[in-house]
């Protein structure tokens, strides 16, 4: 019977990252970070920060390790800052627009005294 080895974070981790090199240094970025504690915040980084670092020339894509120690799984994620944006813009207009139906009632109420 062959025992396999489970999958660590790390090779779950290092078989997404875009840029195979440095394994070594990624290892050792891994353990500095403390990756398997962040582990689930890495990996679910990586599902949104894969399809951008594919856009970039490879020379351009951050080393494994360099992308750890920079904690860029923290970075924000552009898609929630996009959706934050409209959820502020729509709260503003809607307020813009109750603003405005409050002006207009009183204008109306105001005529209708008058006349």
């Amino acid at each position: 019977m062959v025992a396999y080895a489970a999958v660590t974070p790390f090779e779950q981790f290092y078989s997404r990252y875009p840029r195979k090199e440095a394994k070594r240094d990624a290892e050792k970025a891994w353990r500095q970070v403390q990756g398997d504690r962040h582990a689930e915040a890495i990996l679910a980084a990586l599902e949104w920060q894969v399809p951008l670092l594919l856009q970039r020339e490879r020379q351009y894509r951050k080393l494994p390790a360099t992308w750890l120690r920079g904690g860029c799984w923290e970075d924000e994620n552009p898609a929630h800052e996009a959706q934050a944006k409209a959820q502020i813009d729509a709260a503003a207009d809607a307020e813009y627009k109750a603003m405005r139906a409050r002006v207009i009632a009183e204008q109306e109420a105001s005529w209708r005294a008058r006349g």
